[in-house]
């Protein structure tokens, strides 16, 4: 799949590779209800109804936080055959400043507190990650996040488009470092297809 801009939402035009059977849907209602019935078909032809109610509460309180930010779009393998599936999701939002002012003291900030890094040689894309154990609202879950921002052009560094992977997992049965390192370079892999288009 390849992922564009949205010039509707301010973002300009860009391209970003995704493996088959990733697909992108927008951040409203109806996304959430085709969300949630596809997870609930496949847990029952899975025979999984525990899983099915977990995945329920995390889908709804995502979605809930989602619309509180300026996320414009969220990508899923949605359409992978099962035992393809990856416990990931890249959501794509748009960073600013609150004050309006540049995001420079907060790209920095970055890296001198949470360890933030350039992608690749390019140093177009800043990565940084953060761990949560355990999620409010699912006590067994954790969520490792990485980020990456992309600063867009002629804004003069005051936007920036933050594309965040989302790998959840169980506190109880963690993954192994060996999948854990796969994940991370998948989602390293996709976001290093980013480059912006000629609109």
């Amino acid at each position: 799949m390849t992922a564009a801009g949205d010039l509707l939402t301010g973002v300009p035009p860009f391209r970003l590779l995704f493996p088959a059977g990733w697909v992108r849907h927008e951040v409203d209602e109806s996304s959430e209800r085709e969300l949630l019935a596809r997870s609930r078909e496949k847990f029952k032809r899975m025979h999984r109804p525990e899983l099915d109610l977990e995945l329920t509460m995390l889908v709804k309180s995502s979605f809930r936080q989602m619309r509180t930010k300026d996320v414009f779009a969220l990508y899923l393998p949605t359409d992978v055959r099962e035992d393809g599936l990856v416990p990931m999701s890249i959501t794509g939002s748009v960073l600013r400043d609150p004050a309006g002012g540049s995001l420079d003291s907060h790209i920095a900030h970055l890296f001198r507190t949470q360890g933030a890094v350039f992608l690749d040689e390019r140093r177009s894309t800043v990565r940084w990650e953060r761990e949560y154990k355990r999620l409010s609202n699912l006590p067994d879950a954790t969520n490792l996040q990485i980020n990456y921002a992309v600063s867009v052009p002629g804004t003069g560094r005051r936007q920036a488009l933050l594309f965040t992977t989302s790998i959840v997992g169980s506190a109880s049965e963690p993954f192994d470092d060996d999948t854990l390192d796969a994940l991370r370079t998948m989602s390293d892999v996709i976001i290093g297809t980013f480059s912006w288009q000629r609109s």
